[in-house]
């Protein structure tokens, strides 16, 4: 979150002691619509270490941040290889952005995170 932009970026953790090849994708929802990345890629194909973490470029997918209040949500997808046959989906929590006070992060249930 910046003043004039919101960025999305997933996280991808392998926790075990093999490297893992995937490819996920990232896209941005806010004003109750699902949008694809801009400028992108939305989709990355890489391998992720043993024990590492792998995030996306937030540079790939990021919007103008508006003056009204909106939420912002990121939601990913992850395929194993480089294929698209998706075998993992999450939403990010909740961002209610503000013009005039601190975001509000809301989880599952739009309980506070």
């Amino acid at each position: 979150m910046q003043s004039d932009k919101v960025a999305f970026a997933i996280e991808v953790d392998n926790p075990t002691a093999s490297a893992v090849k995937v490819t996920v994708k990232v896209s941005g929802s806010w004003a109750g619509v699902a949008h694809t990345c801009e400028p992108g890629p939305a989709m990355t194909h890489t391998t992720v270490e043993p024990g590492a973490t792998f995030t996306t470029d937030p540079a790939h997918c990021e919007t103008a941040r508006q003056d009204a209040p909106l939420a912002y949500q990121a939601e990913a997808y992850i395929a194993a290889g480089d294929g698209q046959e998706w075998i993992g989906h999450a939403f990010s929590p909740r961002a209610n952005v503000y013009a005039d006070r601190d975001t509000l992060w809301r989880c599952g249930g739009d309980v506070p995170c």
